[in-house]
């Protein structure tokens, strides 16, 4: 997250905030919201591995 300033053209004109250390300069919902896709995908990466073997 921390080269996203540099990248974003809404970040560099001032027209958005930077996300922060871990998007937490972000709403509450948001940070919630990656921390519940993080975990979707591990249960899926997990399912897919189990189902391999």
């Amino acid at each position: 997250m921390g080269m996203v300033p540099m990248m974003h053209p809404l970040i560099r004109s001032g027209q958005m905030d930077a996300p922060g250390a871990f998007a937490m300069s972000y709403p509450a919902m948001t940070a919630m919201g990656f921390l519940m896709l993080h975990a979707l995908f591990g249960v899926l990466i997990g399912a897919f591995y189990t189902a391999l073997i």
